[in-house]
C-alpha cells in the first residue's frame, strides 16, 4: 500500500523547511558584524515573521540600529537599537513587509550599513 503526499511548490517547501529548522544553512538568517566594519551579508531577504540573528564576530563594539542613517529625519533606532559587544548577539523578528535598513552607530560613516528586505509569504496553488 503506498501513500502519496501532495507536492509542494519550491517556495512552499522552503517556508516549511525554514519553519521546521531543516534544510538550508544554519546561518541562513544570520548577519555577522566584524572588525572589518561590515555587516555580512549586508543585504538579506526574508519572509515576514522571520527572526534575524546578528552576531559580533570581532572585538570592536558595534550597534544594530534601525533606520537608513543617524539623521533625525531617518528615525534612527525607532524600531530597534541594540549594542553588540564582542561575541554579543541580537535577534529581531520582522513583521513589516518592505526594505528595513539598519546601521552601526559607531561605524556608519565607514559604510557599516545593511538592509533586510522583508517579503510577504508566497501564496499560490500548484501542488
Amino acid at each position: 500500500m503506498s501513500h502519496r503526499l501532495p507536492r509542494l511548490s519550491a517556495a512552499a517547501f522552503s517556508i516549511v523547511m525554514a519553519a521546521s529548522g531543516c534544510g538550508g544553512s544554519p546561518a541562513a538568517n544570520e548577519i555577522d558584524a566584524s572588525d572589518a566594519l561590515t555587516f555580512s551579508p549586508s543585504r538579506l531577504s526574508v519572509v515576514v515573521g522571520t527572526t534575524v540573528h546578528w552576531r559580533n564576530t570581532g572585538s570592536a563594539l558595534h550597534t544594530v540600529t534601525s533606520g537608513a542613517s543617524s539623521k533625525a529625519a531617518d528615525s534612527p533606532g525607532a524600531v530597534f537599537d541594540s549594542p553588540l559587544s564582542s561575541g554579543g548577539t541580537f535577534d529581531f523578528t520582522f513583521t513589516t513587509v518592505g526594505d528595513q535598513p539598519y546601521f552601526c552607530r559607531f561605524h556608519e560613516s565607514m559604510g557599516m550599513t545593511g538592509v533586510v528586505t522583508v517579503t510577504a509569504i508566497p501564496t499560490g496553488g500548484g501542488y
